[in-house]
């Protein structure tokens, strides 16, 4: 299983793609539960990635993905992927266990927290047990939520963030 998950994302990476733009691969890939470590080489531009991501992607399963992404010193940027189809202009909400909502619009396929609302948003996942994500689906924009545990998110945020630094990514 954990080959194919390798082989899948391989396969993603060298597809092209807004973060991307070209055909590129994988120089490391580590998984802590259900987050992904994933780094690579964009050869197009020439530059190197990094991604912090959850839930794994799995063979024939359309799912929305949560990724973590630095932003600078202790700053982050929080993204979700939205692979369903969303009314236009759609809420999407996160939150970490009973904790605050925190909500956003769905534009271009993604809802995206940055700024402050970003690092509170990892704050509480670094001490949280699960964020729970909810994407309104079209066309009766009925939600999908997705919950990822958070046991392994600290050590996969510092593998994130060892990996970035000993290749001079960010």
């Amino acid at each position: 299983m954990r080959f194919v998950a390798i082989l899948a994302l391989s396969l993603v990476w060298l597809m092209p793609s807004a973060g991307f733009g070209g055909a590129s691969y994988v120089f490391f890939y580590q998984e802590r539960g259900p987050w992904t470590v994933l780094c690579g080489e964009d050869e197009v531009a020439g530059r190197k990635v990094c991604e912090l991501s959850a839930p794994p992607p799995e063979l024939g399963v359309k799912q929305n993905v949560i990724f973590v992404e630095a932003a600078g010193r202790d700053r982050f940027r929080v993204r979700v992927q939205i692979r369903d189809l969303t009314p236009k202009d759609a809420p999407v909400r996160l939150q970490i266990d009973s904790g605050k909502v925190f909500e956003t619009l769905a534009q271009r396929g993604e809802a995206i927290w940055d700024g402050k609302a970003a690092d509170a948003i990892v704050k509480a996942m670094r001490s949280g047990g699960a964020v729970t994500y909810s994407v309104p689906v079209a066309p009766d924009g009925a939600p999908r939520s997705t919950l990822v545990p958070l046991e392994e998110f600290g050590a996969a945020l510092e593998i994130y963030r060892q990996v970035m630094q000993a290749h001079g990514i960010g």
